[in-house]
């Protein structure tokens, strides 16, 4: 039997300062880039680092003075959310916003005696989720809201932690204790209603991601007696159908789907009892690839992939329709390129998804909320074979779907 002093059946404060070293998983288009934490494993500044998906090109994004982890892409890749701290950090946590490029450090909130963590990017980067935990009340963990900018910060009601959004941006996904002081996976609406629990089961189950399509649900479950194996999982987004991917009696933590939903990034000490490195496997759980290799004395954990960029969506006529419109796009046939056009008579939440001849999913080219006007999306399509495809907009009171030809 393994051990490490860093897992137990309660949720310590050290577990605790383990799981904030989350490095993120992201990518420019396909699955290419990590970034991620790079920590000390006794004392020392923690730093932001990235690397490629098949381990080159590891470099430093940002360090000191302030000690960051547990950070978050932007939805357009500009900036990060993150964790950070001065000094000790055994105090205050709070939530700072920083560039892509290691610029800008900005603090949003400040609580003495407080742990601000876990903060993550709504879908169209107009707030921000994260947990706000009490080390003085028995680690009582909330989930809090706040604009991106840091104002309008407020409690949703919910006891619970590791919060991530629903890719529309109306429900959260996360871990709570509240319920026989076991750790389940929930759902609520983002304003704190209609919770669901999903699972129930004798292990503590945690760190819960959506899957690209919203269709599944990846957790790390802890395993065994002595609950110090954790193995991952991976479950319908309703709960049913649980299946173990893997069985290695290591520390797996926080695995993350990649933006194309075809593989998990994740942290696992699998090699080293106590010092975790990034491993990537496919959503079988086969095809495992250790990817960092940190000197003596630093881990390397917990990855999350990088969103794939945004297409580009501009306004090309602020004058309000009178109706809502989707056009055909131009021009048509295409290769590579092409134009979709769309209009919406008021502010609205804005979908906008191309699917090939099977129906299958194939790219989000909008998903977020628009002010009345009309707007142009470029598709790329230089990746994607030959052949028709749809395309269809929907809003919520208005859906619209057109055929277009891809010919290479």
């Amino acid at each position: 039997m393994r051990t490490t002093i860093f897992i137990s059946k309660c949720f310590t404060a050290a577990f605790f300062i383990f799981i904030s070293l989350i490095p993120e998983v992201y990518s420019q288009s396909n699955n290419n880039v990590i970034s991620y934490c790079y920590q000390p494993l006794v004392s020392g500044i923690k730093q932001i680092y990235c690397i490629n998906a098949d381990g080159t090109n590891n470099r430093k994004i940002i360090d000191g003075p302030v000690s960051l982890n547990h950070q978050d892409w932007s939805p357009d890749t500009m900036k990060y959310a993150a964790v950070g701290y001065i000094g000790s950090g055994n105090t205050t946590w709070s939530i700072f916003t920083f560039n892509y490029d290691g610029t800008g450090l900005t603090r949003l909130t400040f609580v003495n005696n407080v742990w601000d963590t876990d903060p993550v990017w709504s879908p169209d980067m107009s707030r921000i989720s994260f947990t706000r935990k009490y080390p003085n009340q028995n680690m009582r963990d909330e989930l809090w809201i706040m604009n991106s900018d840091g104002s309008n910060q407020h409690y949703t009601g919910i006891e619970g932690f590791m919060a991530k959004w629903s890719r529309n941006g109306m429900k959260f996904i996360y871990t709570s204790k509240r319920i026989n002081n076991r750790y389940d996976i929930f759902t609520c609406d983002t304003n704190g209603t209609n919770e669901q629990r999903l699972t129930n089961t004798a292990a503590d189950e945690r760190f819960p991601v959506y899957s690209p399509d919203g269709s599944e649900i990846v957790f790390s479950a802890g395993t065994g007696s002595s609950m110090t194996d954790w193995e991952i999982y991976k479950m319908k987004s309703d709960g049913t159908d649980v299946r173990q991917l893997t069985s290695n009696g290591a520390y797996e933590f926080c695995v993350q789907w990649s933006p194309d939903g075809t593989m998990f990034a994740y942290g696992s000490d699998i090699h080293e009892a106590g010092k975790w490195e990034i491993y990537t496997m496919d959503t079988s759980g086969a095809n495992t690839q250790r990817i960092t290799y940190s000197p003596v004395n630093i881990t390397a954990i917990n990855p999350v992939w990088r969103r794939p960029l945004p297409n580009k969506v501009e306004n090309i006529n602020s004058t309000v329709p009178g109706n809502y419109k989707l056009y055909q796009n131009y021009p048509n046939p295409f290769n590579p390129k092409t134009i979709i056009n769309y209009q919406l008579p008021m502010s609205n939440y804005v979908k906008l998804v191309i699917y090939d001849v099977m129906g299958k999913e194939t790219a989000v080219l909008v998903n977020q909320k628009h002010n009345a006007g009309t707007y142009e999306v470029e598709w790329i399509a230089s990746e994607y074979p030959s052949g028709i495809y749809f395309y269809t907009m929907e809003t919520d009171n208005f859906k619209s779907t057109k055929k277009m030809i891809l010919l290479k």
